[in-house]
């Protein structure tokens, strides 16, 4: 069966492409995350430090629509300090069905006000507070938890790949197949792998040596028999195969 080389070239480069997305993309949204998460906090801790409480009355749920429910944002009025009346809308919303923020009008909430800016008050309740830095730094964390990983994962392996060259001996094994890797998927196919034998002239043993993956078919790139392999300290079990052979892609 004949091999579309050119749509293998594309799968690989959009696979690396989308790697590469995914490990810098995932790390550089999730410190924003983080950075938004924090300024906030701090926003939020300034606020209640420099903050007068008192008491209010929910005198009004404000009916807010979303693509998949209602909610409703309570409407407190509370007297100042110096005894003016000031109304505000909570930016948290809750639907009546059970949500812990939920309001009733003619509850009675704890405010908190700053006596510069009154009509800038807040419920003083952990939600209502708390609920914008931890979204924002639970969201931060988890992408750049992610991206970091695969950065450090890649580099692992870079150094891996690095002490396997500079700490053991190279050897040739004889090109027996190219297999698919059905034990991984991305976008929807599979990576392959080469398969190499070589027999130990001092112990006579027969060793089966497999490559890293490789993302497009390279069966039609293989134009030697005989194929390197890099043994860590002469140990066979420990081995990485030199593709550098096999045509790359050039980066667009």
């Amino acid at each position: 069966m004949a091999i579309n080389t050119g749509i293998y070239f594309s799968w690989h480069a959009k696979s690396k492409y989308s790697i590469t997305l995914v490990k810098y993309g995932f790390t550089v949204i999730g410190l924003c995350l983080l950075a938004g998460g924090i300024l906030l906090f701090n926003n939020t801790q300034n606020f209640v430090s420099n903050s007068i409480t008192t008491q209010g009355i929910v005198v009004d749920l404000i009916r807010v629509k979303s693509s998949e429910s209602i909610h409703y944002r309570p409407q407190v009025k509370f007297e100042t300090s110096s005894g003016e009346l000031i109304q505000f809308t909570s930016n948290t919303a809750s639907n009546i069905a059970g949500n812990p923020t939920k309001y009733y009008i003619g509850d009675a909430v704890d405010v908190i006000y700053q006596p510069e800016a009154p009509h800038k008050a807040r419920i003083n309740s952990f939600w209502p507070l708390w609920l914008g830095p931890l979204i924002l730094g639970g969201l931060g964390t988890i992408f750049f938890t992610v991206g970091f990983t695969i950065i450090l994962y890649t580099r692992v392996k870079q150094l891996k790949t690095t002490s396997f060259k500079n700490n053991s001996i190279t050897v040739k094994a004889r090109y027996i197949s190219t297999e698919c890797n059905t034990a991984i998927t991305v976008n929807g196919k599979h990576p392959y792998k080469i398969t190499a034998e070589w027999l130990n002239p001092t112990t006579n043993e027969l060793h089966i040596f497999t490559s890293d993956n490789i993302w497009f078919d390279p069966s039609n790139h293989i134009k030697t028999e005989l194929i390197t392999v890099i043994l860590e300290n002469g140990d066979p079990k420990n081995h990485h195969m030199d593709i550098s052979f096999l045509s790359t892609l050039a980066d667009k």
